[in-house]
């Protein structure tokens, strides 16, 4: 990165800072609209109209009061608004109120209109007023009733509502969502404004806006997509992390995870979180980041997610196109998430928030899982395949002793004559009572419980905010002895020193444990036997006493026993007492402190530093105790045995193994930037123009102690990993080819440095322009990339048709047309402009070598996504019905393949990356709410989220191979003009009626030709079955509210994508190797006729085609199955309870209920299987908690 120097880009940076505080100070504008006037004897209505049209103020008043309103003349010249309404109502007596873009103004004692107002306790009359929050922002949806009465009126979008037949003494309550229960009295006055507090909530849904991490844009004036998401969003849920509390929310985003759950990060660039925004645009999702770009308090966030509380978000915001993204330039091509955690206010008294929740996740339901073989379908196959002479090799092996299955073992001691076939049946027969599954729920699998603890103050005085929040999470998974720790500390001190000055310091402070101690787990035991490497079903983990029982693991029992009479360590294996002895805990610390000083040079004007680092370090313990399973069959493999003096030599030393792993990530963020903000007329102008830095560092290595001594800290020095011994049974090898506990994870340093500004334009509270550009820089990339702008800008364009004089559609006061083009841009990791490896030594020669990773390229250069968005958003009269409406288009150009032919000179080196792939996304998003009903006490309001979305590879010059299908599992299997993750699958031609063996497609002929199918990639062979994403997907979410109970449900929708149902062998030697599924076994083709009723072809045994016939129908059509289904996904009930009297140390306290994972309502597919699990159906999780502000 030699074409770029910090040092010079930061002196510009100053330099041009000063530039702008001469300019500002030289050029100060006050931001508060001025009028001009120059008017003789016209009345107070008319001055009114002419301000309006000048400022585009509204007022709110009563008629009558100027009715016998003197006229007025007035001149004034580019005077403050405030002061040419006071020089206007002073001498009348009126008072008036200004609320952003509206003014209220009402009689006061001694104006004229008083005194037709004048009333007394029996008088009737109309009042006018207006409703605002305690920011003097109108608000609109407020139920304002007649407190004792039935007559109500709902404020409209100014805030202001209208109420007649009144009494003097009448009292007036008003209602909303999320705020608090306010009462006011008329007392007279013929306009009144009711100021209303917020609830904890903090009226997010009414006053939120955008924030991109650099700046908050207000929301009536954004052209960019963006989803807001208020703290009363994020609270619904009651998960431990963050994303899966917004991921069925927000739309344009889709989940891929199978619970809601984040998946488990360990640091920058980890992949696989399950989330997408708009899709995905890279051909490399390995190489390449797909997850969103995710933002903590303005900076690029790369630790754990789990390590974010959700308790302490106050608001998020997804950013999905290029004006709304493009401004973190080369990270966000898959669109940004946005966090932003509580903060304390100026002159806020303090406030305490509570929440304390349970959430209590059954047991897995193991009974239904689809890839599974009972106990008695199994065994007869293994007696089918012992009969046919399948285990005759392993049973003859006395070098090796693969493990043989006790109920094998059975049948070959019947064939030998050791025991009776009575006797063979009897031991048989107790065996098929026998279902692993019963010891598995028993014994290692319990119901999870998540416990979330958190408190949360804040405030402030004059001159300084604060805010400081704790929280505990305590987790205990569904696998026994694993679970979950989180204590995170966040620190926040805002602070104005000097005048225009202010200054932030914060501190967040994560500590996680993870106890990964169960490995015994349904699928996760395996044996190192080719026949059968999955733990057999009928096996018994504990007696009727729950006392553990072995199960034959690696060896056959003959080996297991004769080596224990010898003196060998204890060989059998109790997977049982492994989890008792278990050890294995990772623990999380993440610091993460920022600081910021901002100066105002002007109202219009501010400067602006910022400074976070944060630092994480993950250290995993892992110690197999001397008595586990693996500690044992490690020292046994390399015990040297004197037959003649009964003695041992431990080659592997005998006590516990510790591997002890430590990883660290550091990285820094600078920036310096300039904001302007200015209103003038009928013009509002607001900019940035910054730089900033960035440096990540990693380090880290695991290390392996081995015959280690926990009492005394003590192991095993000189350890040989690299000579050969002779192993047991037979053979020899080093140490290091079998045991890898030791690797050095190396040190990676990347540097980034970055130029960007944003500007938007607003004209008449009407047109508004926005652009945006940035310039990249980075040690990834070759010079010639690095000397050259990044392309990636954006501009918007937003219309408020609703503002045009020309607009009169009353029904529908809101709308307004936005439209955006731009560059986003994704970060290769694995390519680079030089040539890369790594070292390490020969094991035989013991020579230093190095291993070519991928050679270098000096062209490779960013990966480009190309945005385009028109939206129009709308709201109908009283908000009945709001809505946003989006069409997109992205294209992702310079996408990187990855080529595998390689210069002769270098051999077979390794890969080269090239910029040469393209895609296409087309899609639409559409969000409805409609308020059904709006009632004093009762509330009921829909959310649809629908969006569509079809994806397109425009170019990829790889060619598939002609086993492609197979190999890469129909998945990410690129074909120009198809989605990126569409299912290829070989064409399927039924059942052959004598044989029941599949059919395909050669050559335009029904054919059995397995081996020509599967080498034949053309499209008489090959057919596209669709695409293995949801074209069609999104919510509906009902919220109900009467009095203090509330119920919400949402129910998610996937339409228009397939899957591949579970692959099965169906050559009969693999059904055990691959735990074939009993719904398979006994659906399989077994005589002429079947095949009208079937798919599954017929079992054979030593089929001679390599295995072409089993992988053929395992990737063939016919397990192509529509995954489209709606879920009922969860349901909230709560209750607030009224503080007012009985509980007036709280401000409000809220208990509640969280359902998750309620079930599916419809499916396509007609074998139960749930699309988004696949092999067994998602657990309900139950949550309980109480929530509660004083």
């Amino acid at each position: 990165m030699n074409s770029i120097n910090p040092s010079v880009s930061f002196k510009i940076i100053c330099v041009l800072l000063l530039v702008f505080c001469i300019a500002a100070k030289t050029y100060a504008y006050r931001q508060e609209p001025t009028v001009s006037l120059d008017v003789h004897d016209v009345s107070i209505e008319k001055v009114l109209k002419l301000i309006k049209r000048q400022t585009g103020v509204a007022f709110t008043y009563q008629p009558e009061i100027f009715k016998n309103a003197p006229l007025v003349t007035i001149k004034v010249k580019k005077t403050p608004l405030e002061e040419v309404l006071k020089t206007l109502f002073s001498k009348g007596g009126y008072l008036f109120r200004i609320n952003d873009k509206s003014v209220l103004v009402r009689s006061g004692n001694n104006s004229p209109g008083d005194k037709n107002q004048r009333t007394t306790k029996d008088t009737l009359y109309a009042v006018t007023g207006m409703v605002v929050n305690d920011n003097n922002e109108p608000l609109a949806g407020v139920t304002v009733s007649v407190k004792g009465g039935n007559r109500y009126a709902i404020t409209a979008d100014d805030g202001t509502f209208t109420l007649t037949k009144l009494g003097l003494n009448t009292q007036l309550v008003a209602n909303c969502l999320n705020c608090e229960r306010t009462e006011a009295s008329v007392g007279g006055a013929p306009a009144i404004t009711i100021v209303v507090k917020p609830t904890v909530a903090q009226l997010e849904d009414i006053k939120l806006n955008p924030v991109t991490g650099y700046q908050k844009i207000p929301k009536e004036r954004a052209t960019g997509s963006f989803v807001l998401l208020s703290q009363e969003d994020v609270n619904r849920a009651s998960s431990t992390d963050i994303l899966s509390r917004i991921s069925n929310i927000t739309s344009g985003m889709l989940t891929s995870t199978v619970d809601g759950a984040t998946r488990l990060t360990t640091g920058p660039n980890t992949q696989g979180l399950g989330y997408s925004i708009r899709g995905v645009s890279t051909l490399s999702p390995v190489e390449v980041n797909t997850n969103p770009l995710i933002i903590l308090d303005n900076f690029p966030y790369e630790g754990d997610m789990r390590n974010i509380n959700p308790n302490d978000v106050e608001s998020i915001t997804v950013l999905k196109d290029a004006a709304a993204a493009s401004i973190w330039g080369t990270k966000s091509g898959n669109g940004v998430v946005v966090i932003t955690t509580k903060k304390g206010a100026f002159n806020q008294k303090l406030q305490l928030e509570l929440n304390a929740s349970t959430t209590i996740k059954g047991k897995p339901k193991l009974k239904e899982a689809k890839g599974y073989i009972n106990t008695e379908d199994y065994i007869e196959l293994e007696k089918d395949l012992f009969d046919k002479g399948y285990f005759n090799d392993d049973i003859a092996n006395t070098t090796t002793f693969p493990a043989l299955s006790p109920v094998v073992e059975i049948l070959a001691k019947k064939r030998s004559g050791q025991i009776t076939a009575a006797a063979a049946d009897e031991a048989i027969n107790a065996y098929k009572k026998n279902d692993v599954r019963n010891d598995w729920l028993k014994y290692v699998y319990q119901k999870a419980i998540n416990q979330q603890y958190a408190v949360n103050l804040r405030g402030g005085t004059k001159d300084v905010r604060y805010t400081f929040s704790v929280g505990h999470d305590r987790n205990r998974d569904n696998l026994v002895r694993d679970g979950y720790r989180r204590t995170t500390f966040n620190v926040t001190n805002i602070f104005t020193p000097l005048k225009n000055l202010e200054v932030t310091l914060a501190a967040n402070y994560s500590m996680s444990k993870y106890l990964l101690n169960n490995d015994i787990g349904y699928g996760d035991i395996s044996s190192k036997s080719a026949k059968t490497p999955l733990l057999y079903p009928y096996a018994q983990l504990a007696d009727a006493n729950g006392n553990a029982m072995a199960v034959v693991k690696d060896y056959r029992q003959v080996y297991v026993d004769s080596i224990s009479q010898l003196g060998f360590m204890d060989a059998t294996y109790r997977p049982l007492n492994d989890l008792k002895l278990a050890d294995n805990i990772t623990n999380r610390n993440d610091l993460l402190l920022r600081a910021a000083v901002k100066y105002n040079v002007a109202k219009f004007l501010q400067l602006e530093l910022q400074y976070q680092r944060e630092e994480q370090i993950s250290t995993t313990r892992n110690e197999m105790s001397e008595d586990a399973y693996s500690t044992r069959y490690y020292v046994n493999l390399f015990s040297q045995y004197n037959r003649s003096s009964g003695t041992f030599i431990y080659n592997f030393p005998k006590g516990a193994i510790l591997e002890n792993a430590r990883y660290k990530w550091l990285i820094q963020n600078g920036r310096g930037q300039i904001n302007y903000n200015q209103r003038f007329n009928d013009h509002s102008i607001t900019a940035i123009l910054g730089a900033e830095i960035k440096e990540s560092a990693f380090s880290g290595a695991r290390v392996a102690y081995l015959g280690y001594n926990d009492v005394t800290g003590t192991f095993a020095q000189n350890v040989n990993y690299n000579s050969y011994y002779n192993t047991n049974p037979s053979g020899s090898n080093t140490i290091s080819n079998v045991y890898s506990g030791n690797s050095n994870g190396g040190y990676v340093l990347n540097r980034f440095i970055s130029y960007y500004t944003n500007i938007g334009y607003n004209y008449k509270s009407k047109y508004d322009l926005t652009v945006s550009g940035r310039r990249d820089g980075t040690n990834l990339f070759g010079v010639k990339t690095n000397n050259k702008i990044t392309p990636l800008w954006s501009a918007g364009l937003g219309w408020t048709i609703s503002n045009e004089s020309f607009y009169k559609e009353s029904w529908l006061p809101y709308l307004r047309g936005r439209f955006t083009y731009g560059y986003n841009g994704n970060i290769y990791n694995a390519g680079s402009a030089y040539t890369t490896g790594f070292y390490s030594t020969d094991p035989t020669t013991q020579v230093p070598i190095i291993s070519i990773i991928a050679l270098g390229n000096p062209q490779l250069k960013w990966e480009k996504v190309r945005n385009v968005n028109l939206a129009l958003d709308f709201r109908t009269k009283n908000e009945i019905l709001t809505g946003t409406i989006e069409a997109y288009i992205k294209k992702g150009e310079n996408l990187v393949e990855v080529y595998l032919q390689q210069p002769p000179q270098v051999g077979n080196a390794g890969k080269v990356y090239r910029n040469t792939g393209s895609t296409v996304t087309h899609g639409m998003e559409v969000k409805l709410t409609s308020l059904n009903i709006q009632h004093i006490n009762f509330h009921w309001s829909s959310t649809l989220l629908l969006n569509l979305m079809k994806d397109k590879i425009l170019s990829y010059n790889t060619p598939p191979g002609a086993i492609n299908v197979m190999t890469d599992n129909g998945n990410l299997l690129y074909v120009v003009g198809k989605p990126l993750f569409g299912l290829l699958s070989y064409k399927w031609a039924g059942l052959d009626p004598q044989t029941g063996d599949p059919q395909g497609i050669l050559k335009g002929q029904v054919s059995k030709d397995y081996t020509g199918i599967v080498n034949n990639y053309n499209i008489d062979s090959v057919v596209y079955s669709g695409s293995g994403v949801p074209s069609i997907y999104g919510s509906f979410r009902n919220d109900f509210n009467y009095k203090g109970i509330s119920l919400s449900f949402n129910i998610t929708y996937k339409f228009g994508y397939v899957f591949r149902r579970p692959a099965v062998s169906i050559n009969e030697q693999d059904a055990l190797y691959n735990n074939y599924s009993s719904a398979y076994y006994s659906s399989r083709w077994k005589k002429p006729g079947d095949e009208k009723n079937t798919v599954i072809p017929s079992l054979l045994y030593n089929s001679n085609d390599n295995g072409y016939r089993n992988a053929f129908f395992q990737y063939s059509e016919a397990l192509i199955t529509k995954g489209d289904h709606i879920r009922l996904q969860d349901i909230r009930v709560g209750y607030t309870f009224n503080t007012g009297s009985t509980m007036k140390a709280f401000k409000k306290m809220e208990v509640y209920s969280y359902l998750y994972n309620v079930g599916i309502l419809w499916r396509a597919n007609k074998f139960n299987i749930d699309p988004d699990s696949m092999d067994m159906p998602q657990a309900l999780s139950v949550s309980f908690g109480v929530r509660a502000s004083l």
